[in-house]
């Protein structure tokens, strides 16, 4: 049977077991893939690693971010509005900033502030390299552990950073197929220049130990549109543009786990197992 590794995005911290957070994670996902695709599908949690000890809720309020948050917010912002770029600096305050995004989206403001304030605050948790100490490193270890054997790797949001920069500090665990959805690694500022990977000509690579990449972006996704696709500033990647589901739901998994690429990429998967070793040594879209 085919194992499918999903690396999930921000908002999706559940109390109690890891484990179980991240199977109640999972049976959502196999809904959206549907009874065609491949069942195998199990989801690596870290959501309880990016979030403030101690808290059980934290407000989506852009006043209660801290310094690393506010800096790769405002980032984000002047990637998303270059119009209010003054020389790497927002022209107008953050607040006012999202506001003016979401009128030119057609997007519901009070949720663009939620989902972007959240994606500010976990993902400056994850990227920063100071502070809370580790937060990388215990991230990509967990989620490694759950990579580790995996035919397919199918990364969301937030997720898509993680699984890239797990798969860059866990060189012995191969990947045929990495999948990336609604990927936010190439917006400049706030997540391209904080990447472990080397660059070359002010690009980088794809992990050494995937097989093959693609990329799946709908054009008006809020998190992955600002500063360009994936593909171009990462070398080897397949990219694919889907319009599937209503403007603002762009960025949510189930559209893009029910579009035509990745249900082609995982029900056309053939998977050939290395005689006797238990590994994947390829995968080839039929």
């Amino acid at each position: 049977m085919t194992r499918i590794v999903g690396v999930h995005g921000v908002l999706q911290y559940r109390p109690g077991d890891p484990l179980r957070a991240g199977e109640a994670i999972a049976a959502q996902w196999r809904e959206h893939l549907g009874p065609d695709r491949p069942p195998g599908l199990e989801v690596a949690y870290f959501a309880d690693l990016v979030r403030k000890p101690g808290a059980y809720g934290e407000p989506l309020n852009v006043d209660r971010l801290d310094a690393d948050a506010w800096s790769l917010l405002t980032s984000y912002l002047v990637a998303a509005l270059p119009d209010l770029d003054d020389g790497g600096r927002l022209r107008v305050s953050p607040r006012t900033g999202m506001a003016i995004l979401a009128g030119r989206r057609n997007v519901n403001g009070a949720a663009t502030h939620g989902f972007l304030v959240a994606f500010a605050r976990e993902a400056a948790r994850f990227l920063r390299a100071h502070g809370r100490a580790g937060t990388r490193e215990a991230v990509t270890a967990r989620v490694a552990r759950r990579m580790a054997g995996a035919d397919v790797v199918v990364a969301h949001s937030l997720g898509a950073v993680v699984a890239y920069e797990t798969l860059w500090a866990h060189s012995p665990i191969a990947i045929p197929l990495l999948i990336t959805i609604g990927s936010p690694l190439a917006v400049p500022g706030a997540v391209f220049p904080h990447l472990s990977s080397p660059t070359v000509d002010g690009r980088r690579g794809r992990p050494p130990n995937v097989d093959r990449w693609i990329d799946v972006l709908d054009p008006r996704d809020l998190f992955a549109v600002p500063g360009g696709e994936v593909a171009a500033l990462f070398d080897g990647v397949e990219a694919h543009a889907e319009r599937r589901v209503p403007a603002f739901d762009a960025h949510q998994p189930g559209g893009y786990l029910r579009s035509e690429p990745v249900g082609r990429a995982l029900t056309g998967l053939d998977l050939v197992n290395r005689a006797g070793s238990g590994q994947v040594d390829r995968a080839v879209e039929g």
